[in-house]
């Protein structure tokens, strides 16, 4: 048996690592893991293939096949892969949001402390908008005061999120009743 050699798309950026399997010695993954890392857990112990490209599937399963019962894990092995569902392929169910905007419900996050926070939320539930803490998909309007500076505000506009101020939101509120009807009528027209 050649070395074999396969991919497998890293957790964190937009590229793949390469791991190489020999006939005999080390297993290496270019993540700089030496004979045990999540990469190689996830495709060579456990079996996993999502984060594979599909045409090394072959190279990964004959890999796994010649491994079979020659690996485990290190003693003091943790590893947080497994909560990776986006990389291991596995369906994320849909957001709180978006379940509510797929029943006609406008949905808005609020970002902020105290008072200012707390008349935004009865504003919103007064003009029928419905609220939840974080910016998500299925969210039509984030209202924070520091959107320049903040990780979630910009989190809110990655997700094509509206993006207004406390001070703006009593004029835009107003709109939730309005915006609930239309999008129920939009539903039974569907």
């Amino acid at each position: 048996m050649k070395t074999i050699i396969f991919r497998c798309r890293s957790m964190t950026t937009d590229e793949y690592h390469h791991i190489e399997v020999p006939e005999a010695g080390y297993i290496t993954c270019s993540c700089k893991g030496e004979n045990w890392c999540s990469h190689i857990e996830a495709t060579l112990l456990a079996g996993e293939r999502a984060m594979v490209p599909a045409e090394d599937h072959k190279k990964a399963n004959q890999a796994q096949v010649f491994l079979k019962g020659k690996i485990q894990p290190p003693e003091n092995w943790k590893s947080n892969w497994r909560k990776n569902k986006r990389w291991r392929g596995i369906a994320t169910g849909e957001t709180k949001a978006m379940q509510l905007t797929r029943k006609g419900n406008p949905v808005v996050s609020l970002q902020g402390k105290g008072k200012i926070k707390k008349l935004s939320k009865r504003i919103a539930i007064q003009n029928g908008w419905i609220v939840v803490s974080q910016p998500t998909k299925g969210v039509i309007i984030h209202v924070s005061d520091n959107a320049e500076e903040c990780p979630i505000s910009k989190h809110a506009e990655s997700l094509g999120i509206t993006i207004i101020s406390h001070e703006q939101w009593p004029n835009i509120a107003p709109m939730g009743h309005t915006l609930k009807d239309r999008m129920r009528d939009l539903l039974k027209e569907s």
